[in-house]
């Protein structure tokens, strides 16, 4: 028997667009230059295993993921597309094709690098070929990427905890679609807000577990809510519903309607209290069990910031906190002189403050060299991989400073433990995430604090020029809405797209 075949590829970044640094080629890594259990590869991995499991023959095809940054250069997003469509064209004829894409990719020239790449396959495999999309949901959802894709799938938390979840859906429906078991039709709902959607607390708990429970009834294939991404400025910014029902258009176009006005309501309400430099410290005086986590969300390179605003720690300094570990300050330079120096040794070293004018002012401190690290890495509970590179662990009056050559997130307590931490002895425990974090110390954390201090990943959208976005949309033209002048105005019906109507709809 002739086994039906599979193509899968990867091409993941998310890009904000307000960083004053590119992303080049050599900050991607790929399929060339990394084993194939790392990131994308180990995502790929993921495809591969539900695809052989439905008795699917798997081609694996290029792939390249580069840590949220700047925009991407045009030379390596055309190098890297051009790679994904010969691989493409080498392994037809193809039944089916998934990609891991992460959906708010920015390159020079191309606004939608998503849209684009799709656009580019669908003329390779034809019409009749399934193609299925896995993504993020800080994702900017096109009507290129809605034409061009017959399956989209979405996370549906965050912090993202529900990334082989969402694989495994794209990649079940979209072989059931190559196997003519399903006719997808999809409707998006365009809800003209962005904010932040903090899946594990209410209301979005609530708003998330009742979409999960939509999905199990009858024709309805996938619900995904995609947040967007609010430090990109393209005119597909935004929070969308995507609904995909089977062969129900109709369906599909009232519950993303249905599902987007109740969101709508919820603006402003679904994420968590942002505490300014001043009210953090107040609480993390007025607290007495430990550990506190402290998120500076302004400085996260999970969002494009470079990770290495010093404005939080010089706060913690200045109060005199003791039994702090902050992890990490982006700094090659330091890390560099504290493995030179050597591990037992003291110098001075000027850490931080030097990427960015949001990343507040170089602290000269004379520290003691507690431990460095040259390619530190180490596994997940997951099984990922997570790659820190050369880190140097510095102390200053009691707070270890976690010093790192690339920008790198602390998602998870064992970031601390690797260097020789102990995280739970620890009063405060400062990361730069907004909220993938959260899982990861949800165990530990007696309690969490998010402060803004202000950055490149602020979450006052009045300090970034917005020129592309469309308008209206709230909170940017929050007077206009809620005077409900936009009901006339502006069509706010769902977009409903279904390539084949192969049936009519009963």
């Amino acid at each position: 028997m002739i086994k039906k075949r599979l193509f899968s590829a990867g091409l993941v970044t998310e890009t904000n667009t307000f960083s004053p640094f590119s992303t080049k080629l050599e900050d991607y890594e790929t399929s060339d230059n990394t084993p194939d259990n790392e990131n994308v590869g180990f995502l790929l991995s993921m495809v591969e295993e539900y695809g052989l499991n439905s008795g699917w023959e798997i081609v694996r095809g290029f792939w390249a993921a580069a840590n949220p940054s700047g925009i991407t250069s045009k030379i390596a997003y055309e190098t890297f597309k051009l790679r994904i469509l010969d691989d493409l064209k080498e392994a037809m004829p193809v039944d089916a094709v998934v990609l891991l894409l992460h959906g708010a990719m920015v390159a020079e020239n191309y606004n939608d690098c998503e849209g684009d790449l799709l656009e580019a396959v669908r003329g390779i495999i034809g019409d009749d070929v399934p193609l299925g999309v896995a993504s993020d949901a800080h994702a900017h959802l096109s009507k290129k990427m809605q034409s061009n894709a017959d399956i989209m799938v979405f996370m549906k938390e965050w912090p993202h905890i529900d990334v082989p979840q969402t694989i495994k859906n794209a990649v079940d429906l979209t072989l059931l679609y190559a196997d003519k078991k399903i006719n997808p039709c999809m409707a998006v709902w365009d809800c003209r807000m962005i904010d932040d959607y903090h899946t594990l607390i209410e209301p979005c708990k609530s708003f998330i577990d009742e979409i999960k429970n939509l999905e199990k009834k009858e024709n309805i294939l996938s619900i995904s809510i995609i947040h967007g991404f609010s430090h990109a400025d393209v005119p597909d910014m935004g929070t969308k519903i995507l609904v995909i029902t089977d062969n129900k258009p109709l369906e599909a176009k009232t519950i993303a309607e249905n599902i987007g006005k109740k969101l709508f309501n919820l603006r402003g309400k679904t994420h968590r209290e942002y505490l300014s430099l001043d009210q953090c410290i107040e609480e993390i005086r007025l607290t007495d069990k430990c550990p506190i986590v402290v998120a500076d969300i302004g400085d996260i390179p999970d969002g494009g910031a470079p990770g290495d605003s010093t404005i939080l720690l010089k706060g913690i300094i200045d109060e005199g906190f003791r039994d702090v570990a902050i992890a990490y300050i982006k700094d090659p330079k330091s890390v560099a002189l504290a493995i030179k120096s050597g591990e037992g040794s003291q110098i001075e070293l000027s850490i931080g403050g030097k990427i960015s004018k949001y990343s507040g002012n170089t602290l000269k401190l004379k520290v003691d060299i507690i431990k460095t690290f040259q390619d530190l890495y180490f596994k997940e509970d997951d099984g990922g991989n997570i790659i820190i590179g050369d880190v140097a662990v510095v102390l200053y009056n009691d707070i270890y400073i976690c010093l790192a050559k690339e920008s790198i997130a602390a998602l998870s307590s064992k970031h601390f433990t690797v260097m020789g931490i102990e995280p739970e002895k620890m009063k405060l425990l400062i990361v730069k995430s907004a909220n993938n974090f959260y899982a990861g110390f949800e165990k530990i954390a007696k309690k969490t604090l998010y402060v803004d201090a202000g950055g490149l990943t602020s979450t006052n959208l009045s300090n970034y020029n917005y020129t592309q976005i469309k308008r209206p949309k709230w909170p940017f033209d929050e007077e206009l809405f809620f005077k409900k002048k936009y009901d006339n105005k502006y069509n706010f019906s769902a977009i409903v797209s279904c390539r084949f109507f192969k049936y009519n709809e009963s």
